[in-house]
């Protein structure tokens, strides 16, 4: 007997979720090992970036990476505090803000798809027991957290290619993921 619709979507959307976080990591990985064998290109124009915000910003994301889960929202405010005016600075943190933000924004809509429809753990739902109105806030919360994802995939790659850029540029030594013991 196949499980309702409902107890499908659970899993497959933590699935979703896990599989771009686990994306993230693994391209910040390669983007970190790549080092700065760009050749003579430089990713901040000393012209048009100031060094202390760019490091400020730096430092912030940094910060970022390493938060536990339970702090990693207050981290993500901070980030978005950081005075940026200089374009290298802001583009870096528009980019990680950006990736950050909708990453937690598509977490917390996952939680509330799943308060909607069952239980993440793909208990039997069917889905005619659910009544419409949460079915049709369901089905606009998974619209919403799709474009999330989308947004955090497509500014993900600047987010850690500036990081990157900027952790050489200063000569800073790159933030590891919080790892819980």
């Amino acid at each position: 007997m196949n499980p309702p619709r409902t107890a499908r979507l659970a899993p497959l959307a933590t699935a979703l979720l896990l599989t771009v976080m686990i994306g993230v990591l693994v391209y910040a990985a390669s983007a970190m090992r790549r080092g700065s064998d760009d050749g003579p290109r430089q990713a901040f124009d000393p012209l048009t970036t100031d060094r202390s915000e760019l490091r400020r910003v730096t430092e912030a994301i940094s910060r970022v990476i390493a938060a536990p889960p339970d702090q990693h929202e207050a981290a993500v405010e901070t980030l978005e505090a950081v005075r940026a005016e200089s374009a290298g600075a802001r583009d870096l943190k528009d980019a990680c803000v950006n990736t950050y933000r909708s990453t937690i924004r598509a977490q917390q809509g996952m939680q509330t798809l799943y308060s909607l429809i069952g239980t993440p753990d793909a208990g039997e739902v069917r889905v005619a027991d659910i009544p419409m109105d949460r079915r049709m806030r369901a089905l606009e919360l998974q619209q919403t957290t799709s474009e999330l994802i989308e947004l955090a995939q497509q500014s993900m790659g600047r987010c850690l290619d500036l990081y990157g850029a900027a952790v050489r540029t200063l000569g800073l030594v790159p933030a590891e993921r919080f790892r819980s013991r």
